[in-house]
């Protein structure tokens, strides 16, 4: 960064926070049967959504992310045993981009006019 831009910094650099200040946060989530298991609240959205069968959900995901699994979400957002009717509304888009997709500036437009077509749809 100094080479490019002339700024030093005493800091570290940590792309998380694992092991570092405030390193208390519960990855455990609680099943309905009072199951432990790691973060997962897949489980949560589907009640959710059940409870109102007008909830829809967005899912971007670039194409070249190396921060996030790729098709996590969409395995997630497809094991949620929803029924039929309520499936239909999850939308799924893609970008020829990493995992900040905005940044690159035709994905940016892309995003724009998926969010524009997805709030379209809201009641």
């Amino acid at each position: 960064m100094f080479r490019d831009l002339g700024y030093k910094t005493p800091l570290i650099f940590r792309p998380n926070n694992y092991g570092g200040i405030g390193n208390d946060w519960n990855f455990q989530h609680n099943s309905p049967d009072g199951q432990q298991f790691a973060a997962d609240t897949s489980s949560d959205l589907a009640q959710a959504m059940r409870e109102n069968p007008r909830l829809k959900i967005l899912n971007v995901a670039g194409l070249y992310d190396l921060a996030t699994p790729y098709f996590a979400a969409e395995y997630d957002l497809g094991h949620m045993q929803l029924e039929p009717q309520i499936v239909g509304n999850i939308r799924y888009t893609y970008y020829p981009a990493g995992h900040m997709m905005y940044i690159d500036p035709a994905s940016a437009r892309q995003l724009k006019g998926d969010i524009d077509a997805f709030y379209a749809t809201a009641q």
